[in-house]
């Protein structure tokens, strides 16, 4: 069988329908499965990332607890929490998850709950649990982790 020309549309359709069914059909079945695969493995692949955000938010806000409530200030413990801030902010961008807009504001305001008071100071002073700033931290890693998990949804 030769091939016809390529604008004789009557003739490769006369070549199309030589093709046995099952051909086609195992074709078309192939194509779909792969997609399907592939869909599965980036949905997968999400759905890991944002769990491993979720636990680099969680560990930025037990440290933050650990110390704030900590009896002297532990200079090597806040400089372990700002790298750990530094890199889930870069790890946020990366992803691709959220806006760059929605990432900056959640991000400063992390930074802000956890850095802005009683941290780097000479005043530094032991928190309590139903302290403010503690408060604020907790709202601001929940809102992070809602904002990120959201994104499991799109």
């Amino acid at each position: 069988m030769s091939l016809p020309n390529c604008c004789d549309v009557l003739a490769w359709a006369q070549v199309f329908t030589d093709l046995p069914v099952t051909a086609i059909v195992a074709f078309f079945t192939w194509f779909a499965t792969s997609r399907l695969t592939k869909r599965s493995e980036r949905r997968k692949e999400l759905l890991s990332e944002i769990d491993k955000l979720c636990r680099k938010v969680d560990n930025i806000h037990r440290l933050a607890y650990q110390y704030h409530t900590s009896e002297k200030e532990e200079k090597d413990l806040a400089s372990e929490i700002l790298v750990m801030i530094k890199i889930l902010s870069e790890d946020l961008s990366n992803a691709n998850l959220l806006q760059r807009t929605q990432v900056c504001r959640l991000m400063i305001g992390l930074r802000r709950a956890v850095t802005l008071e009683n941290f780097d100071t000479c005043n530094f002073s032991a928190k309590q649990l139903r302290d403010p700033l503690i408060k604020r931290i907790d709202e601001a890693c929940a809102k992070l982790k809602k904002s990120i998990d959201e994104s499991r949804h799109t």
